[in-house]
């Protein structure tokens, strides 16, 4: 029976299955990429692909590098030299949010300016979103040196300005933790309690699966993907911990999606609905963002001070607290520090020691006397010291 020829590829051109791929060398530089599962599509842009190579080669480049190529060679870098590639992930996903570029070409300063401007309209701080457009900017600097396009379009914005002066949160007192948990609703008891006896970061209890709790030994193993250093750890559960996720696993396998009042939103949760994290919302589905609003929320009922954003008490300050009254009720500070996943025993220190301090400013300020106005009469050092002289 006659069979057709296959049809001969040109030079470059490589297909498997339906799919056709550039397949050749420039200057060196192996060049592989997919292109089209239409014939004269992928041979067009086999030529265009080809000509750009060809002028990379004489030294003559442009930005016309496609965004998403670029992502995926900047993480592939980022997950084999770096420990956060998972933080540029996300952080160039809220770019795409903003305004997705098909390519190198259309990121301008005015893009990143009108970026920036979105952000802070969804109440991000300035430090925030300057460390964001630090990922782009470095994602351009590589492609710059990688050879893949000619210049850095956004190099030489200026950051924002903004305070940079390090915030400092002060522990909570037992008597504050205790008054939270009695104002919280039952769904997120354990889970303020749980923040309290672990030490744990906010991703790394919201993450947190009942595959990752080994209750015969009493430990909550953090895995390396949300940890902050990607390195595992294993953290103590107390009695009341292990009686809590007992409890939510029992309960884990009668949970249901929570109806919305639109079809979207329960569209929404039921897709987010979860039976495997440990702590889900009143909707069943996974503590994230809204786990912020509902601290503050309730800090405000308890009566508690500088709960809000930007103040000294936010969701970290009960890390800072486990660290602080672990230390003061007699903890050895190299057990916490193995606990709550510190590089450094001077690091951990260093959180006690300006959470101390911060207390002990509290005390003076709390004193009545200590926020009177100054009398006028009053005379400065240097008034001192001339009539002196």
């Amino acid at each position: 029976m006659w069979m057709p020829r296959a049809k001969k590829l040109p030079n470059g051109l490589w297909k498997r299955g339906d799919v056709y791929y550039a397949r050749f060398s420039s200057n060196g530089r192996p060049i592989r990429k997919r292109l089209s599962s239409d014939y004269r599509a992928a041979c067009e842009l086999l030529n265009e692909l080809k000509a750009r190579a060809d002028r990379a080669d004489f030294g003559i480049l442009d930005n016309d590098y496609s965004w998403a190529d670029l992502k995926t060679e900047f993480l592939r870098w980022a997950k084999q030299q770096t420990r956060i590639a998972g933080e540029y992930e996300s952080t160039l996903k809220k770019f795409e949010e903003y305004l997705k570029p098909q390519s190198i070409r259309h990121i301008s300063q005015n893009y990143v300016m009108g970026f920036r401007q979105w952000r802070l309209g969804q109440k991000v701080t300035p430090r925030t979103v300057n460390k964001q457009v630090l990922v782009l900017n470095g994602m351009l600097n590589k492609a710059v040196e990688w050879g893949y396009i000619a210049s850095n379009p956004i190099r030489g914005l200026k950051p924002l300005r903004h305070d940079r002066k390090k915030k400092e949160r002060r522990s909570l007192t037992a008597d504050e933790v205790a008054t939270i948990l009695q104002e919280s609703p039952g769904f997120l008891r354990p889970v303020w309690l749980t923040f309290m006896t672990t030490g744990l970061r906010l991703k790394e209890l919201v993450e947190l699966r009942f595959r990752d709790v080994d209750l015969e030994r009493r430990v909550a193993i953090v895995r390396p993907e949300i940890s902050k250093n990607h390195q595992q750890r294993e953290v103590p559960l107390c009695d009341e911990a292990v009686a809590i996720i007992r409890d939510l696993a029992a309960k884990a396998l009668q949970r249901r999606p929570v109806e919305g009042i639109t079809p979207d939103v329960t569209a929404k949760q039921t897709a987010n609905f979860s039976q495997d994290h440990v702590f889900v919302s009143g909707a069943n589905t996974p503590l994230r963002n809204n786990l912020l609003r509902h601290f503050y929320a309730i800090c405000k009922k308890a009566g508690i001070r500088d709960a809000k954003r930007g103040g000294a008490v936010d969701i970290h300050a009960l890390r800072v607290s486990f660290t602080t009254l672990a230390i003061e009720n007699g903890a050895d500070p190299k057990s916490v520090q193995e606990i709550i996943g510190h590089s450094s025993l001077h690091l951990t220190m260093n959180v006690y020691t300006r959470a101390r301090s911060q207390a002990k400013r509290d005390v003076v300020n709390a004193l009545p006397f200590a926020k009177a106005t100054a009398p006028r009469d009053i005379i400065s050092i240097e008034e001192a010291r001339e009539g002196t002289a």
